[in-house]
């Protein structure tokens, strides 16, 4: 029946002869058919307690799973919310941007020019006062004034443009980034 116990019918009876392993022979010596019939309850309840124990254990590391498996996918939806809402700023600010600048080559013509008409002021007038020195000054001068008002005015537009915006689009998320 078991590693220590082994019963064996007695021919045409309903007697049993049990045998003890020699071994075990020491710390089971049962008494009476009690005993041994104690024995096996004792054994069968130790055996169910164990598929119990085996049972709530495997019921644990599947709750433990089915609760990681949900909060990695809630951290999955957070980061996406997250990439989502950056996407959302990006594309915010980048149409705020255009709102506010007509166009970034005419900033960069404009800082361009200026630095030119520096360049040609510096460099080509002669060091000896002439008619032709007046002149390169006077050129240099009005692209100088000119870059001057272009860059104000440039300034002034995108003012302008950023107030038409608010005011038509007065509830426009983009209004914050202006």
């Amino acid at each position: 029946m078991d590693n220590i116990l082994f019963a064996l019918q007695i021919d045409a009876t309903k007697e049993y002869a049990f045998l003890i392993d020699e071994n075990n022979k020491q710390d089971f010596l049962p008494q009476s058919y009690n005993d041994i019939k104690r024995y096996f309850q004792i054994k069968e309840e130790k055996q169910i307690q164990k598929e119990e124990a085996e049972r709530k254990e495997k019921e644990l590391k599947q709750l433990e799973y089915v609760r990681l498996a949900e909060q990695k996918r809630k951290e999955e939806q957070a980061e996406r919310r997250q990439e989502k809402e950056n996407r959302i700023i990006q594309d915010l600010q980048s149409k705020a941007t255009e709102i506010k600048y007509p166009s970034g080559y005419i900033v960069l013509i404009g800082i361009v020019s200026f630095f030119l008409g520096d360049f040609i002021s510096v460099f080509l007038t002669p060091s000896r006062p002439s008619f032709g020195s007046y002149i390169i000054d006077l050129l240099c001068c009005i692209i100088i004034l000119f870059c001057l008002f272009f860059i104000l005015g440039i300034y002034f537009l995108k003012k302008i443009r950023t107030m038409k915006w608010k005011k038509k689009h007065p509830n426009d998320p983009v209004n914050q980034y202006l």
